[in-house]
């Protein structure tokens, strides 16, 4: 699969996407107060249950160590964008992609489709072998918002 789904109209204001929740079960080394099994030193940024597209990046721009990357050509994501070279790298390696008007849509709520494509896409760049559709989005619409990333990532992640 490659580039972005494009046909997301999903907006809305982020405001607190929460963060906590998961299992409930305790992680004694698990200490950015999230559930997810990650720690601070591990480097991952905890990420909010109902992601933006550009917090996706971020997390996956984390993830692949944070490597020095090109502002993105995004018309909607400016220099000063808080993850601007974050979507940069994920446009220069393939794994995001503009709409057909040239913008990105960072501050929107990713949704099902894009997520598949996303995930797909970093696969592809990173080498792993993944197997879709995962079983964390089963029943999800492709225009759904995303409201378990933790599991999903959890998931893809083999965490």
């Amino acid at each position: 699969i490659d580039g972005d789904t494009g046909d997301t109209d999903d907006t809305g204001d982020t405001g607190d996407t929460g963060g906590t929740g998961g299992t409930g079960a305790v992680d004694a080394d698990d200490d950015d107060d999230d559930d997810d099994g990650a720690t601070i030193e591990d480097g991952i940024v905890p990420l909010a249950l109902m992601p933006t597209r550009g917090e996706l990046m971020n997390y996956l721009y984390v993830r692949a160590g944070s490597p020095a990357a090109e502002a993105p050509t995004f018309t909607d994501v400016p220099a000063s964008h808080e993850f601007a070279q974050a979507i940069g790298w994920a446009q220069a390696n393939g794994i995001a992609a503009a709409y057909e008007d040239g913008t990105f849509d960072p501050d929107n709520f990713v949704i099902a489709a894009d997520l598949t494509v996303f995930l797909a896409n970093y696969a592809k760049f990173s080498g792993m072998t993944v197997s879709f559709p995962l079983s964390t989005m089963a029943g999800l619409e492709d225009d759904a918002i995303v409201e378990n990333a933790d599991e999903i990532l959890a998931q893809f992640f083999g965490a």
